[in-house]
């Protein structure tokens, strides 16, 4: 992965929320020591949540909770993160162990919202060839991890085919919509910003 890839990959937002693997910190901590396009965006996004912060007063009811749930991951059942270095095998683990299936004869999509918060939203989706979705989040990044089949999925126009272990990051704000090109499986995340 190059430097513009993990900048546009939302991983270094998920860094600064204190939400990456070890690995992840691992792997964004060496590529900042590298390179100084990364230690600024680490800059820029960090000031930014602190900007987004010095207005609160106080913590909200509950967010202790929030915190807590989220360092503890996936021992509670939380899904995994989404980064570029997500692999097929972890999430076909959590699929199996959480004994998650759309039913037989779904038509012609099968949505299934996982555990989350009040900052992150994780679905997975099980759709049929030709089927569509179209939408725009005003204050959600969103991620998308390619299972199985292909889609075609345009963002402000500009259409790309992406199939098995491809991701795609769609900004906040950007209309997007994904057309299934065969049946197929896709884990969602969306960050709100």
């Amino acid at each position: 992965m190059d430097v513009n890839e993990l900048i546009s990959s939302g991983l270094l937002e998920i860094y600064c929320l204190g939400l990456a693997t070890p690995e992840e910190r691992d792997f964004i901590e060496d590529m900042a020591s590298r390179h100084d396009e990364i230690k600024l965006e680490i800059d820029q996004i960090t000031t930014a949540l602190e900007e987004k912060m010095a207005g609160e007063k106080s913590a909200p009811p509950g967010l202790k909770d929030k915190v807590m749930l989220s360092l503890e991951g996936t021992a509670l059942g939380l899904p995994p993160l989404l980064s570029s270095i997500t692999s097929k095998d972890e999430w076909y683990d959590y699929i199996s162990a959480h004994r998650l299936s759309p039913p037989e004869n779904y038509q012609p999509v099968h949505w299934v919202d996982l555990p989350g918060n009040d900052h992150l939203v994780t679905y997975i989706v099980w759709a049929r060839q030709g089927a569509s979705v179209s939408e725009t989040h005003e204050d959600e990044e969103e991620c998308l991890f390619m299972m199985e089949g292909a889609c075609i999925i345009t963002v402000e126009g500009e259409s790309m085919q992406y199939g098995p272990g491809d991701i795609v990051s769609i900004p906040s704000g950007k209309f997007h919509k994904a057309e299934a090109y065969t049946d197929m499986l896709l884990i969602g995340q969306r960050i709100k910003i």
